[in-house]
């Protein structure tokens, strides 16, 4: 069904952090450049019991500090090669002091972390253009948020950025004719999504994988140890792929993908390992294995403008999963019983499909329309990233604005509802000179635990920042 409509964070509310300058950001003669921003965020949940505002924690998105160096260098003019480079140095204000020896070294007491934002070689003649290196292919015409872009991982640093792709190593080819083109991309190392540090909840947890009952222990108190994420081993069996091919005639832009690979984001998958203690019968310990599994994903985009100033677009996927299962060992089961823990072992033994492996559908439509100093965009998704199986799929309402009344001085208001919960943000930025921009922002999860947006409630909070562009 059609769900309501409110502002969503998905839209053309972006943070200033996103992404590393481009090539004519700001730089004087546009071989070189970069940037130095800094964002400072308070969460809103989590602020003590009594809700005492200093207890609130700062929220590490991991670019609390960033230095963006970027350079495009063309050997000789009119030469096909080209290559590109761009490299983020990021400061976490998250210490990792464990030890008091830990306090004698600089990169514990202030850590620092790279990040390659692009690193390739390009080589282009007649309508032939070779790339290969780390960089991103940006598919699908959704505004914030696209089910069409499935070909690199999701960077979630930011879990409120779903529309942020993490730059992977690949081999690309693509050939242009007039308004076609047809672009193969190769993908020999998987990589994973960059999750948010425990902001958001992606994963079924202890209780509902099992419940009491399913161990064969009525009152047993089922505790969640960790997480087991296990990684594909490198081999020619892992080797990721897509094709793309578009069609772009004037006010128009058609696209046919196909995805084949790994999903980048994790899912319960294997044998969860009980462990029963002694001391305590009445509890079980749980560890959830996660696995990342393989998938096909094929596309249909369409963006156009049918009237006027009026633009419009829509992707369609068809997404077919792999199968996952969660279930328990019988050997553990027969362990736990001989300790007291359980009185029998349950037959047959409990076992959850965390993904049925059927074929299921997800589509994103939208429009938008310029109102003088406005920008409205509204769109509708089925199906949001994390849901995975057709009888998790549900439909979510998104509304974006931004209104600038002035050239250097911008608002932005969006939101996101599934019609039980919701999602807002707010931010308003004022850029100086053309060089440096300030903002000020805060975005607020309002979602009961039945509605597909309660795991996004730990993002809540205020932010605040400055880029400058060089």
């Amino acid at each position: 069904m059609v769900l309501p409509l409110l502002l969503t964070s998905l839209g053309l509310g972006t943070a200033l952090g996103g992404g590393a300058a481009q090539p004519g950001d700001g730089a004087a003669g546009g071989d070189w450049g970069g940037r130095v921003e800094s964002n400072l965020r308070l969460g809103l949940v989590g602020c003590g019991d009594a809700g005492a505002p200093g207890d609130c924690a700062f929220r590490d998105f991991k670019d609390t500090v960033v230095l963006g160096l970027w350079t495009v260098q063309e050997p000789l003019p009119g030469d096909p090669l080209r290559a590109e480079a761009a490299l983020d140095v990021r400061l976490s204000p998250r210490s990792r002091v464990e030890e008091l020896d830990d306090l004698g070294e600089m990169g514990v007491v202030q850590p620092v972390s790279l990040r390659l934002d692009r690193a390739f070689l390009a080589w282009g003649r007649g309508g032939l253009l070779l790339e290969a290196g780390v960089l991103r292919h940006a598919w699908g015409t959704g505004l914030g948020i696209s089910v069409a872009d499935e070909l690199q991982p999701y960077d979630l640093e930011d879990p409120t950025r779903f529309d942020q792709r993490l730059p992977t190593a690949n081999l690309s080819a693509t050939l242009t004719r007039g308004d076609w083109s047809l672009q193969g991309v190769v993908l020999p190392l998987f990589a994973p999504a960059v999750l948010p540090v425990r902001l958001l909840d992606l994963t079924a947890g202890a209780d509902d994988l099992f419940d009491a009952e399913s161990t064969g222990a009525g009152d047993v108190t089922l505790d969640e140890v960790e997480l087991r994420p296990g990684l594909p081993e490198p081999s020619l069996a892992e080797v990721g792929a897509g094709v793309r091919l578009r069609w772009t005639p004037p006010a128009l832009d058609l696209g046919l993908s196909w995805v084949h690979g790994r999903d980048s984001l994790p899912q319960v998958d294997g044998e969860v390992i009980l462990t029963g203690f002694q001391t305590d019968t009445d509890r079980v310990s749980v560890g959830v294995p996660l696995t990342f599994p393989r998938r096909d994903v094929g596309a249909l985009e369409l963006r156009g403008t049918p009237w006027g100033e009026l633009g419009a677009w829509g992707e369609l996927a068809v997404v077919l999963p792999e199968r996952t299962v969660a279930q328990t060992s019988r050997r553990q089961l027969e362990a736990l019983e001989r300790i007291g823990t359980i009185s029998e072992v349950p037959d047959p033994l409990p076992a959850t499909v965390t993904q049925d492996g059927a074929p299921y559908l997800r589509w994103l439509v939208g429009l938008d329309r310029s109102l003088g100093q406005v920008l409205v965009a509204v769109q509708w998704l089925h199906g949001f990233p994390t849901e995975r199986q057709a009888a998790d799929v549900a439909d979510y309402g998104l509304l974006s604005a931004r209104w600038t009344p002035l050239p250097a001085l911008r608002l932005d208001l969006s939101g996101t509802t599934d019609g039980l919960g919701a999602l807002g943000s707010a931010e308003v930025g004022w850029l100086h000179r053309d060089l440096l921009e300030l903002y000020l922002g805060g975005t607020q999860v309002v979602a009961p635990p039945e509605s597909s947006l309660h795991g996004f409630r730990g993002v809540s909070h205020l932010r605040t920042g400055a880029r400058l562009v060089f």
